[in-house]
């Protein structure tokens, strides 16, 4: 799988190394069948605590109207180190920890980039970064 980010070239990941931990997908008509564009953010996590977030906002199967441009963007976000231990997805001790709060930041970032559109609004943006920040993982407190 090839992933696009935003400064850098893009990067290619063995899905199944980097399992998706949130995802949004929303399109511009009642019924996706229909829709001129579709946006999505994803949030891929691998085992030692590296993090891609990443989206794009793509032609529907009505295709798009003329003028607008397809777009991709995301981040790799590199793991934080912690005194603490954690045991990792594929079950290894590791003292590196996802960074949440970049992981947030990121997902902003990426839809706001995203709806640099004039069919696009703010709103939305703000809307689907939410809906995507609500699906990660909960933190225990």
């Amino acid at each position: 799988m090839i992933i696009s980010l935003r400064d850098r070239n893009p990067v290619t990941i063995v899905a199944k190394e980097w399992p998706e931990i949130a995802s949004v997908r929303h399109w511009n008509t009642p019924h996706e069948s229909q829709a001129n564009r579709v946006t999505e953010i994803s949030v891929r996590e691998h085992a030692d605590g590296r993090r891609l977030v990443y989206g794009k906002h793509v032609a529907g199967r009505g295709g798009m109207h003329i003028g607008e441009q397809q777009r991709y963007t995301g981040y790799l976000l590199v793991p934080v180190q912690r005194s603490a231990m954690r045991e990792r997805s594929d079950g290894l001790m590791s003292s590196s920890y996802p960074d949440d709060d970049a992981t947030v930041r990121a997902i902003h970032d990426v839809a706001k980039e995203l709806s640099v559109s004039r069919w696009a609004s703010v709103t939305q943006a703000e809307d689907l970064a939410m809906e995507c920040i609500g699906q990660l993982p909960a933190e225990a407190i």
